[in-house]
């Protein structure tokens, strides 16, 4: 059975994962939906993280568009499954329209 919400819509957009302390690494949204994200990654967070996103300005990487809380609440392989605040998905889904490059800072 499958355990998640909503339909999923196809996105790709950059990810970069960074730590407190420094670090990072990169990845790729592969599919959204109103309640969470989908990442490929080769070095995936652990289930139960916590972490702030970030949409960034593709033109502008310094400029933050979004922030919100995400949680890590699947691992596997290939990614994570990270689920957001109520509503939070429809404005990562618009942002992500406009090119940004999304930021995953762990807090913890």
């Amino acid at each position: 059975m499958d355990a998640r919400w909503g339909k999923r819509d196809l996105l790709q957009a950059p990810v970069v994962f960074g730590q407190f302390g420094g670090g990072e690494t990169q990845g790729a949204i592969r599919n959204i939906s109103h309640r969470g994200l989908y990442v490929e990654t080769a070095h995936p967070l652990q289930v139960a993280s916590c972490a702030l996103v970030s949409l960034m300005a593709g033109d502008n990487p310094e400029k933050c568009l979004y922030q919100t809380a995400a949680l890590v609440v699947h691992r596997d392989d290939q990614g994570i499954g990270v689920m957001l605040p109520e509503g939070a998905g429809h404005i990562v889904a618009a942002l992500c329209q406009a090119k940004p490059t999304l930021e995953f800072t762990t807090l913890g």
